[in-house]
């Protein structure tokens, strides 16, 4: 696990589906704390389980200890709260590709988050502007993960 020297310090992933699963899990293993939201919680649990299997299987080949393991479960929170995401410095959606939906979540992201917080969505196709209309102080920003390689 990398020490966290960043100003970035806490984040959020909104959605615990493949892509925000894989964006919560690397962004623990970088030593941030972070929140992994789900309005299911049956779509945390398999988080969850694809996140501890996977740090079994690096204790396995030698690559992490159980103690290192312990660290990086403890950076990820796992929650159905949305006001979970409130202190994060970095948030990024990963929801379904759907305009209006979208824009909803970077809205009510911008509206429970600090100002100076970072809003990243996650999107393959849709326009940032059409999204991230209303989102307040130039916040927002596309970043297009397009997969999450387990090493």
């Amino acid at each position: 696990m990398a020490e966290n020297n960043s100003a970035i310090r806490s984040a959020a992933v909104i959605g615990a589906g493949t892509m925000g699963r894989g964006i919560a899990y690397l962004l623990a293993l970088n030593g941030i704390r972070t929140v992994l939201y789900n309005r299911n919680g049956n779509n945390l649990n398999q988080a969850r389980d694809y996140i501890v299997s996977d740090l079994d299987r690096k204790i396995d080949n030698g690559k992490i200890t159980l103690q290192k393991k312990g660290q990086i479960l403890a950076n990820i929170i796992f929650s159905d709260v949305f006001d979970a995401i409130t202190d994060s410095d970095l948030v990024i959606e990963t929801i379904a590709e759907d305009e209006q939906t979208k824009h909803e979540i970077l809205a009510a992201i911008a509206a429970t988050v600090k100002p100076e917080a970072i809003i990243a969505t996650n999107t393959s196709s849709l326009s940032l502007n059409k999204l991230a209309a209303g989102v307040e102080n130039n916040r927002a920003l596309s970043a297009c993960i397009f997969s999450i390689r387990r090493r």
